[in-house]
Parts: C-alpha cells; structure tokens; sequence
C-alpha cells in the first residue's frame, strides 16, 4: 500500500499485521535501498517491543506503529544518542502542537509524557556489520484512538483520543508526525547535534526537581536531584552532594 502523499526520500511498506515493525527491519534490511528511509508501518504488532524485556501493547488499528529505517553512510561520525534526541523531539513535537499545550516532555531515555501520563514510546536498535554501524531502526509507538489499556500499568497510559476525544485516521497522522520527523532529520543531517541536545535537555521530565531510581546492579534506591542528559545519553543527577551519572541499563525509575 502507497502513501502517495509521501515525499520520495522514503520508501513506505504498510501491513495490517505484524510480530513488529522493528523485527521486520531486520529480517529484510537487506532488501532496502541505501538511499532512502524505509518506513514500515503496521495497523497491529502480535508481539511489539519497547525497551529491555519491556512489550508493547496495543489494540489492532488503535495507534500509531511504525519503524523507520535510516541507511548511515560510510564514515559517519555522530553521538549515537542524537538519535534518541531526533526521534524523541519529533515525537514530542507532533504530540504538542496536535494538542496545542506545552506540558509534553521526554521522559529519559525515550518515553513521551502529557503530565505524567506516557503517550508514545521509541526503541532504536543498531545494526552493525563487524564494528561499522549500518543502519539504525527507529522503532515508534504513538496511543491515537485507544481508550482503554491493561490494567498491568503502573500509572494507566494516555492518548490522543483521551485528550481531546478526537478520533484520527492513522495514514494521515503518520504524514503529520514526519513533517515534524524531517525538520529535526535536517538538522540533523547538518550535524546541528548540540541543538537537538539542548532542546532534549529543555523538554526533559522532571528536570531539576527531585527523582527515585534504583540502581539495577546492587538494587538500592535512591533520591536525587535530576540535572540532565549528557552527550552521550547519561542522566545526570546530584546525589549526597556529588554529581552522578548513569547509562540506562543502570537503573530504573521508580514512582515518588
């Protein structure tokens, strides 16, 4: 299925189901032109994936489900984390001026909150060949029409739908979300990194308010003072004075 409205840097694969748009990435990677972003799309995910062991659920033809496909070129030089900032500040963009309000932020590492809600979520994996990166799979879930959600969550999830009672049509939001995709891809593309990281750090979630996390490696938990994200992806806390830092399978977040 064509989305002729697509502008021709992509190369567009709809499917009514999938196990996951991400599985399907790597399974087929190699029929994918190196000149253009694949985007696949799928109405439903049998066994869709977000971070760690964590699943992604989500009811058939509810939501916004998709990966994009980007071919990195030879010789590439970039922080592997402005990728998590490109799609993160897209996701977050579209999901805020879709609203019209400002408390949308991005829960570290990828999440996308309204308040304290989480509307969408981002799984990017990497693809290498030896040890030069190939390609990055941007794997995005955004809550559209949902109303309700299982009952496993600790704080039950949001979407658009919920917000405003507005039902959408999800063909049309996926060329709304890329027109906000390709302005943070250009600046991107133009290695404008400390940009994208600043604007990251502006739209973080619980920036400079006090945070519980727990440390995976010796299970404690601990209160500390969120900072920021460095360069590199770290979360950046204050903790009995000192600054610390901590990748993301280092800790998890823990509900205050």
């Amino acid at each position: 299925m064509a989305m002729e409205t697509l502008p021709p840097t992509y190369n567009y694969l709809f499917f009514e189901e999938l196990d996951s748009t991400n599985d399907y990435a790597w399974q087929h990677v190699r029929e994918f032109r190196q000149d253009k972003l694949t985007i696949i799309h799928a109405a439903f995910q049998r066994s869709g994936r977000g971070q760690g062991d964590h699943k992604w659920m989500s009811e058939p033809a509810e939501n916004l489900l998709f990966t994009i496909c980007i071919p990195v070129r030879e010789n590439c030089q970039f922080a592997i984390f402005s990728i998590t900032e490109l799609a993160a500040l897209s996701v977050r963009a579209y999901v805020a001026n879709t609203q019209q309000v400002q408390d949308v932020f991005i829960k570290w590492p990828n999440d996308i909150y309204v308040s304290e809600r989480k509307i969408a979520g981002i799984l990017i994996e990497n693809l290498y060949q030896g040890n030069s990166l190939q390609w990055i799979f941007v794997g995005i879930g955004i809550n559209l029409n949902q109303k309700s959600f299982p009952t496993s969550f600790e704080i039950e999830p949001i979407s658009l739908v919920l917000l405003d009672g507005k039902k959408r049509e999800m063909h049309k939001e996926l060329n709304i979300f890329l027109t906000y995709f390709e302005k943070y891809y250009r600046e991107w593309l133009k290695r404008a990194w400390v940009n994208l990281h600043e604007e990251y750090n502006h739209h973080l979630w619980k920036k400079n308010e006090e945070i519980r996390l727990l440390t995976f490696a010796d299970k404690k938990e601990i209160r500390c003072h969120l900072l920021g994200v460095d360069m590199d992806g770290a979360l950046m806390v204050e903790h009995d004075g000192m600054e610390k830092k901590f990748l993301h399978h280092e800790v998890r977040w823990i509900k205050l």
